[in-house]
């Protein structure tokens, strides 16, 4: 009877593991940080947590006047949309030559758009690799698990040790060699970077300018770093930010885009709202003050996010 309960145990543990690695790095639809701050609205698309912030009602601490430079590592995190647009980390890394290092010099000289932002990508996703790593190691394996269970670990663990190897090879600070790599990718105007390069911590002109092009052009990232943020630090007015908040809304009633859109929306608003300084947190964002010209404009950005699905 124990050695059920520990084989049970261990299915849960894997079926567990193996939801979180599909979590971090979902397909491609089409084949399908300093801030690593992570909201409920990265739960589908982004590593795990790693760092504290209110990413719940119960965490929430308004009141404070807060501005970004004063939040827990300094900015939100983009949601990493981007994913949608180029292969997951793991294979990311094994279309380039050379070791990760290599590659990062190679994209840095040649200054290609795609390849940076794919080697970016693949550079935040190393503290991920490092965690889960961790999290297998520590649950340990019972000696009366079944072979296919012992299969399935020791596949994983070598595949989390291999990225971890390449990882490694890795010189100077990941945060900032990271930057460079999305300062590249926004420069080449790759869809998604901007919103990579903004939840890293990058305020340059650039970075501001491609969320708001790329918000536009229906990246759920930049919409929902727009829309959570305050408006004047991602460089737009009072009123264009609420059409964007307005277009996460329309997404977030899409049920194509759900349940993703929704949670980006509930972040929008708890984010906003500590953001602000409320003393409670709102609960939706108000509208009544769209004209109707504007909810055409975010029903038009709702529909582009709509077809990029």
């Amino acid at each position: 009877m124990r050695g059920v309960r520990i084989t049970i145990i261990l299915v849960l543990v894997s079926a567990f593991l193996g939801l979180l690695v599909s979590i971090l790095n979902p397909p491609s639809p089409k084949s399908r940080e300093q801030n690593s701050r992570v909201t409920e609205a990265q739960v589908e698309s982004a590593p795990p947590p790693t760092s504290s912030g209110p990413s719940s009602v119960g965490a929430y601490e308004g009141g404070s006047g807060a501005s970004d430079s004063k939040m827990p590592n300094g900015t939100l995190n983009s949601p990493q949309n981007t994913a949608e647009q180029r292969p997951s980390a793991a294979t990311a890394f094994s279309i380039y030559p050379g070791t990760l290092q290599t590659q990062v010099e190679l994209a840095l000289s040649s200054r290609s758009g795609k390849m940076a932002a794919d080697v970016a990508r693949y550079i935040r996703d190393c503290t991920t690799n490092s965690q889960l790593l961790s999290i297998e190691l520590s649950s340990g394996q019972s000696a009366s698990a079944s072979p296919e269970l012992q299969a399935i670990r020791k596949a994983r663990l070598e595949e989390y040790n291999r990225q971890h190897s390449a990882c490694q090879t890795l010189v100077g600070d990941p945060q900032q060699v990271r930057l460079k790599l999305l300062e590249i990718a926004v420069e080449s105007q790759v869809f998604g970077a901007a919103s990579d390069a903004f939840g890293a911590g990058s305020r340059s002109p650039a970075v501001l300018k491609g969320l708001s092009s790329d918000a536009r052009a229906g990246d759920l990232g930049a919409i929902f770093q727009i829309a959570a943020s305050l408006h004047s630090t991602v460089g737009v007015s009072w009123e264009e930010q609420l059409v964007f908040r307005y277009a996460l809304q329309l997404a977030a009633e899409s049920p194509q885009l759900k349940p993703r859109a929704q949670q980006y929306l509930r972040e929008a608003v708890l984010w906003s709202s500590w953001l602000e300084g409320l003393p409670r947190p709102r609960k939706e964002f108000d509208f009544s003050s769209l004209s109707s010209e504007s909810r055409n404009q975010a029903k038009v950005i709702a529909d582009t996010v709509q077809a990029r699905r």
